[in-house]
């Protein structure tokens, strides 16, 4: 019932106690429009009396109608008051993720975008959870440098904050920013720690929003959304697929309200899944050949869609028994004789350009065609890697940054390797281009190249 006063400004109650117990049944104005024609149902969700209700119901329908005819009707607003309040104080606001360099070359010089849910996805030990520490304190510089002098919310649900990785941030960023040395304390980061599921929708529905109204909340982080969901949801069959992916929209609705309601960014951390392909199990399984020519790739995937047709009962020998594949033939002999059966038309159909092998490069940060060179070519299934959670939760995010992990051929003893970082896709940045980064006491940093 909160904002019955910013839909009827000119709105006066003596009855503060009555609104204050519509408001602890999160009643809105709108809601009660709706609920005035049942005041008995009213009565009994806030166990008041129907005399007292309908007394209210009595100025607050003169009120309504008097506020539609003034400024119209609930809940609608013209474009001309929408950008009004854009011009008073903007929306959509960046801030620097605490390295310049990173800035321009991803982030279009601006940094991650608030209002919105950002995603890093990665393997384990690439980097994400030292980003989102660094995150939690360049929030709090001032826009002058970047910042948005806000506080950080670090909600975890694995390891928990690196306090030491934090305060070593913080001084290098005091060293950095001089003018902001004061502006800058682990006091500003506020951290809470989920040991379930339940406990992590408890704290995003109540706790977080009441909490957040009492501070400058320029930053939300969630270390990672996987976590609870794949300890507690074991099934994979359709109707624990459907209950999991109606949890994870849920707590997207929630994230998403509160980047709005704050004006805050909300980053959440999310793990990596490996990608295997059904004919690459039953090729495993079947023979250890690390190489197939292509006739024999068509005789193991049609041995394979045999095998699934077949009775449940069927033994699983006979898929060995009835299908005969010849690896005595070479790639290269074996490549020629299929292209030169090919006309030009059926090689340019090949790949069925809508098939999720394809598109999922697209959205999953792995195996893009500007990658080719650096890891796989691009043949269908060989993505490798893709985010947890699945597509559902793939929809919910505004924008996706991938932190890749990749071998460099050289002297072994020295342990090295090459990390790069890159937009997947964002409505505010370019995307499909990977900068290599290093970690040092200065957090994440690009390399210079």
């Amino acid at each position: 019932m909160a904002d019955i006063f910013s839909v009827l400004p000119d709105y006066s109650s003596d009855d503060y106690d009555l609104l204050n117990t519509f408001s602890e049944c999160n009643l809105l104005a709108a809601d009660l429009a709706s609920l005035s024609s049942s005041v008995d149902a009213l009565a009994r969700r806030t166990r008041r009396s129907q005399v007292e209700l309908r007394s209210f119901f009595n100025s607050y329908e003169e009120e309504l109608k008097k506020g539609a005819i003034e400024n119209g009707p609930v809940g609608i607003s013209t474009c001309m008051n929408l950008l009004q309040r854009s011009h008073e104080k903007p929306v959509l606001r960046f801030f620097s993720t605490g390295d310049s360099r990173l800035d321009m070359s991803l982030f279009g010089g601006k940094g991650i975008a608030t209002g919105c849910i950002t995603e890093i996805v990665g393997e384990s030990s690439v980097g994400k959870s030292t980003f989102l520490t660094q995150l939690c304190v360049s929030v709090q510089l001032s826009p002058e440098n970047g910042g948005l002098n806000g506080d950080a919310i670090y909600i975890s649900t694995e390891s928990g904050l690196s306090t030491h990785r934090l305060n070593m941030l913080i001084s290098s960023f005091r060293a950095r920013f001089l003018d902001d040395r004061e502006r800058l304390s682990a006091d500003r980061v506020h951290y809470v720690g989920c040991r379930d599921l339940e406990e992590q929708d408890h704290i995003l529905q109540f706790q977080l929003p009441a909490f957040a109204r009492t501070r400058n909340i320029g930053l939300i982080v969630l270390d990672s959304i996987a976590s609870h969901y794949r300890a507690e949801h074991f099934g994979s069959g359709p109707s624990a697929m459907y209950v999991r992916g109606n949890e994870l929209l849920k707590t997207a609705s929630v994230l998403r309200r509160l980047a709005k309601e704050c004006k805050c960014a909300v980053v959440v951390a999310n793990q990596v899944t490996d990608l295997f392909r059904l004919e690459e199990l039953v090729q495993g399984a079947v023979s250890s050949a690390s190489v197939m020519t292509l006739t024999q790739q068509s005789q193991m995937s049609q041995a394979t869609e045999k095998y699934l047709r077949a009775p449940s009962d069927m033994p699983a020998s006979s898929l060995q028994q009835s299908e005969s594949i010849d690896f005595s033939r070479s790639f290269e002999e074996e490549e020629a004789e299929l292209l030169a059966s090919m006309n030009e038309e059926e090689q340019e159909a090949d790949f069925d350009v809508l098939e999720m092998d394809l598109q999922s490069r697209f959205y999953t940060g792995w195996n893009w065609l500007s990658d080719a060179s650096s890891e796989a070519d691009y043949v269908p299934g060989s993505q490798g890697k893709t985010s947890a959670m699945g597509h559902v939760w793939s929809l919910c995010v505004s924008q996706r940054i991938v932190f890749k992990r990749e071998t460099i051929e050289m002297d072994y003893d020295l342990g090295r390797g090459k990390r790069t970082i890159g937009v997947v896709f964002s409505p505010y940045f370019e995307s499909g281009k990977m900068v290599e980064f290093e970690i040092d006491n200065e957090g994440v940093r690009e390399v210079p190249q």
